[in-house]
Parts: C-alpha cells; structure tokens; sequence
C-alpha cells in the first residue's frame, strides 16, 4: 500500500476533514497520530490502529512532547497533515478582538507550533518527509462574515510558502490544499438554510458540496511519496468555484 509503514501526524484529527485524512491514510497503511481537543480522537484513532492525543495545537511544549514521544516509539514521522481549525463569523467592524485572537491562535499559530515541531524531527532524523497544511478558498475569495477566518487561511498559505523554501534544503516538502465547501460539522448550522444551501451549490461547476474524502484524497496525494518533487504548491479542491471568480 501506498502509505505502508509510514508514520503521519493528523492535527483536528476528531471530526470533519481531519477525520477522513487520518481514516484515508490508515486504509493506505500508514500509522496514525491525531492531534485534537476533543476527546473523541483518542477512541477514533484508536479504531484506525493508531493513538490520539487531546491538546491544545497551539500549545508548544504540549506539541512539542507529544512529536518527542512518537519519534521514540516510531522512529520517525513521514508526513504532517495540519487539519485544526475553526470558524468565527461576524461582520467586520463588529468582529471582537478575542474572537480573532482565537482564529489567529488555532488557525495560524497551530499550524506553526506542529509544524516546527515536526520539521526539527525530519531534520534530525535526515529522512525529509512532508507537510501538508489545510488552507481554504476563504483566502481568496471573502464573505461579508469571513474576513477574520480568511485572514488566517491566507497566512497559512503563506506559511506554507515560506516553509517550502526554508526546508526544501532537507529534504521536506511543504503543500497545502484549498477546500471550497465542504459538508463538515463545522458548517452544519448554514446547511441547513434552504436557501444558503441552494446559493451555494449555485456556485459550485460540479453541483455538489465536497466531502471529507475528497480533500483527503488531494492530502494524501502531497503527503505521500507519488509527489517528491511538488513544494510549495497550493491545491484547489473546490468544485471549480475558483473558475467562476
């Protein structure tokens, strides 16, 4: 299989696109480590064959311990897939400080946290390996109630960017994807507006939301051997609502 005997780190691991990412991999062989703070990842990591540990993804030395403990027991990690996220939706000039303190902090300092932990770790190990970050086509293409969500997800692209040619030296690649709407918990509430729903698959070529799988798919390709010589590529998944912008 294509992921046999590869170690991958799963962030938001418990639910929606995390969750069909650490699912998909373990089909494929690979042994999964998610990273969450819901307590449900330890039992659904646990069904794949693999463990799951509740954190917070923006605390470093809880991380930090955690990519330590894996490397002793696993040897190494081969792939790094950041999925942790969250929404906040509010007009802007009724957006509060703390609510994009909180999106900064999980969406963007998450990603930076597991994702230095994790390249000092391929470093030392000499191996190289992959890290592939969730981004959104938010980043580009703004709601009236999404201009703090979009502001994290277009710093995780940069991240991404800057990281790919800061560790390409050794051997790491680093990817992103850039879902369009996908059916996930985290947007249940809109889906179930008629007409939101109707307006938004208005939008879509293909005439569909996404599903978790789908994003997976496109993950798994960047986080696995078939793409050794992509860096620093941002993949739209979306259905085509990137053409019609």
């Amino acid at each position: 299989m294509e992921h046999s005997g590869r170690t991958v780190v799963i962030t938001g691991a418990a639910q929606g696109i995390g969750a069909g990412v650490a699912e998909l991999f373990a089909t494929r062989g690979a042994h999964v480590i998610g990273l969450d703070l819901a307590g449900a990842v330890t039992e659904h990591m646990e069904r794949l064959g693999g463990s799951g540990h509740v954190l917070d993804v923006s605390d470093r030395k809880r991380v930090d311990q955690v990519v330590a403990d894996v490397v002793e027991q696993r040897g190494r990690i081969d792939t790094l897939v950041n999925c942790a996220g969250i929404v906040r939706r509010h007009s802007f000039v009724d957006m509060p400080l703390e609510d994009f303190e909180l999106l900064w902090k999980v969406n963007v300092q998450g990603v930076l946290v597991a994702s230095q932990a994790v390249a000092r770790s391929m470093i030392d190990s000499g191996t190289g390996g992959s890290i592939v970050n969730l981004a959104s086509v938010a980043a580009e293409h703004v709601g009236a109630t999404s201009s703090g969500y979009a502001a994290t997800k277009g710093a995780v692209i940069s991240l991404t960017r800057g990281a790919a040619v800061s560790l390409a030296p050794h051997g790491i690649r680093v990817n992103a994807v850039m879902p369009g709407p996908v059916e996930t918990p985290m947007n249940a509430a809109l889906r179930e507006d008629p007409d939101y729903l109707a307006a938004l698959l208005a939008r879509v070529p293909l005439g569909r939301q996404g599903a978790a799988a789908d994003v997976a798919e496109a993950i798994a390709f960047l986080g696995g051997p078939r793409s050794e010589w992509i860096t620093g590529e941002i993949l739209r998944v979306d259905g085509g609502v990137s053409v019609l912008r």
